[in-house]
């Protein structure tokens, strides 16, 4: 809960839809996402930017964003270590665990790009930990190339300005299909983070 009030979670039920807003380094707000729960709602799309009755759209260019880097960025710079994830769930969890000490931030998905990628070696970043989600059944088949193509494709930006380690399902956890390392309790994560890998 004192994570939800922190990063102004909300609800808006006339849309049936939990508020996540994002805010930008500087605490700006750059817009609204809202995750719907109704089933009309989420066949228009699970995650959509909030409209209000008069027409006003929150939409941000997620691209160009990261969730979490307001209240993080201090610990990013002290620390030089940065937690890559797809969505806002994982900043939260890790608040909640770490508070002040959280150094996540999310991707809005899978990709960086090199405007992000230069933003974070502007704060001094020389340390990645990327944390996507584990979309895949088993190491090998072929949803893994998938994911280990994406891993090594956020790797590679990094390549001559920070050392990269992944964290993933490499040690066989039940029911992981699709789960960020943040989707467990804070035992478990620490188990994952312990199998870490070294990204070359």
């Amino acid at each position: 809960i004192d994570s939800m009030l922190k990063y102004h979670i909300g609800f808006y039920e006339r849309i049936q839809a939990t508020t996540i807003p994002c805010f930008g380094d500087t605490g700006e707000l750059l817009g609204i996402r809202g995750r719907f729960w109704s089933d009309e709602q989420i066949a228009m799309g699970k995650y959509r930017p909030i409209q209000l009755l008069d027409g006003t759209i929150y939409s941000f260019p997620t691209n160009a964003a990261f969730y979490g880097i307001n209240y993080n960025k201090t610990r990013i710079q002290q620390s030089g270590h940065v937690i890559l994830v797809e969505a806002e769930k994982s900043v939260l969890k890790a608040d909640t665990w770490w508070g002040e000490k959280n150094n996540v931030l999310a991707l809005y998905g899978s990709t960086l790009g090199l405007q992000r990628r230069n933003q974070l070696i502007k704060l001094g970043v020389d340390h990645v930990t990327i944390a996507i989600d584990s979309d895949f059944h088993e190491i090998g088949d072929e949803e893994y190339d998938k994911f280990e193509k994406k891993v090594l494709a956020l790797a590679k930006l990094f390549r001559g300005y920070a050392k990269v380690d992944v964290i993933y399902n490499n040690i066989n956890l039940p029911n992981a299909y699709k789960a960020s390392p943040f989707d467990f309790n804070e035992a478990t994560y620490n188990l994952l983070w312990e199998n870490r890998e070294v990204v070359e």
